[in-house]
């Protein structure tokens, strides 16, 4: 592109160079850390403007990489909401079950989610954990399970396609993540309309709000997490309407459609001033 005069857009999907991705590169992993985002500084300066699927990870790149901020324009991540029904309360009463969609890894912060489920066990035995997603981290989630006896409350269900369709068998959505990029899964979860406890993270703010479109803990925090668990299974009725507003939500924001016609002016916009 810089040698043919092609304008490039590049794009920002998640936050490569925070701290808390830092800290899990050791040794020669971490030099290459680093090489890396030397590079992709250089680099940087090719592009005529970037796309950021959010405002939090437009800013953490732009500044990681030295990029002005008003080459940066945010299009959050859609999904196409025909194809999602408004979910509807499951017939089982005899189990309550919340459901998690995400990869295993470090930055999912699923040991957290067991061990809130572990505390709660004996006032909420009939809570059923299910988590749908593959990756580095099951054997010690496999292991943390098994350590807290929690195997007959806590699954892991694999990575499947379409994971999103298992939501309506469950009774709730839970997204424990301590960053990552825009979640499509917690899209996909508001799609569905399902009360929903999502962690504080600036990523997930963009799309939900606290007592309005779910309930908001606050991340890495424990009793938190055991608390609004607790404050969704006691108040479960009351807490229907915020899955409701949730698909609403996203119906106008979110939906494919709209997110596509956003990246079409955004591209023609960003041309256009590469042209000036």
């Amino acid at each position: 592109c810089l040698f043919l005069h092609i304008p490039l857009v590049g794009t920002f999907v998640s936050d490569s160079y925070i701290p808390e991705r830092r800290k899990l590169f050791k040794g020669v992993k971490k030099i290459f850390y680093y090489s890396t985002w030397a590079l992709d500084c250089i680099t940087a300066r090719i592009p005529v403007g970037y796309i950021s699927n959010s405002v939090s990870i437009a800013k953490t790149n732009a500044r990681s990489l030295l990029i002005p901020m008003k080459r940066v324009i945010v299009v959050h991540r859609g999904r196409d909401s025909s194809q999602f029904t408004q979910w509807t309360r499951p017939s089982d009463n005899n189990n309550f079950v919340i459901t998690a969609v995400g990869r295993l890894v470090d930055l999912k912060w699923y040991p957290l989610l067991i061990k809130a489920i572990h505390e709660l066990k004996d006032k909420f035995p009939h809570v059923k954990v299910i988590i749908y997603g593959e990756g580095p981290e099951r054997i010690n989630i496999e292991n943390l399970i098994h350590e807290l006896n929690m195997d007959h409350m806590i699954q892991l269900a694999g990575n499947q396609s379409l994971a999103w369709k298992n939501l309506y068998q469950s009774n709730a959505y839970i997204n424990t993540s301590i960053y990552e990029g825009f979640s499509g899964a917690l899209v996909e979860a508001m799609l569905v309309g399902l009360p929903m406890i999502v962690s504080n993270i600036s990523m997930n703010l963009e799309a939900i709000t606290h007592n309005e479109t779910a309930i908001v803990f606050q991340n890495k925090n424990l009793n938190d997490l055991k608390k609004s668990i607790a404050d969704l299974i006691e108040n479960y009725d009351s807490k229907l309407v915020l899955g409701i507003a949730a698909r609403a939500k996203a119906i106008e924001y979110f939906d494919i459609k709209v997110v596509i016609r956003k990246y079409e002016e955004t591209l023609r916009k960003i041309l256009l001033n590469a042209k000036k």
